[in-house]
């Protein structure tokens, strides 16, 4: 994995949780069904293909990253399933009848995992790029 790939993905890691926090906010706004409908192309569906694309690409580069790094406590299904549980709630959150209990708990376990890896990943020195710190 080259450094422009690495810096990439560091980069897409930062901006996932920033829409995870994103997703955490619409989380206390009060959803009804026509606040659902006159707000889905103008504010939800923008949202939710922004975190589609970044999250397909994020998921490439993390499981490039994987195997390159090999690093400790990730594991190719959690990548998937963050991949699945991402692009998921960025839709089911703004649902009126989402269950808040559960969306919360989501959200929490994607923050977990990209958190860890960010964690994992650490800048050299020289700027040669980013390596895991497996210590």
């Amino acid at each position: 994995m080259n450094n422009e790939k690495q810096l990439r993905f560091l980069s897409l890691t930062k901006e996932l949780r920033k829409l995870n926090k994103k997703m955490y906010d619409y989380v206390d706004i009060e959803m009804t069904k026509e606040r659902y409908e006159e707000r889905f192309f103008i504010e939800y569906k923008p949202f939710a293909d922004e975190v589609y694309y970044k999250a397909s690409e994020w998921k490439e580069l993390a499981l490039e990253w994987l195997e390159f790094e090999n690093p400790k406590y990730i594991f190719t299904m959690q990548i998937t399933n963050l991949f699945d549980n991402i692009t998921g709630m960025s839709i089911t959150v703004c649902q009126p009848r989402a269950r808040k209990k559960n969306v919360i708990e989501t959200i929490k376990s994607i923050e977990y995992i990209l958190q860890t890896i960010e964690s994992q990943m650490k800048v050299e020195p020289e700027g040669t790029g980013i390596s895991c710190d497996r210590s």
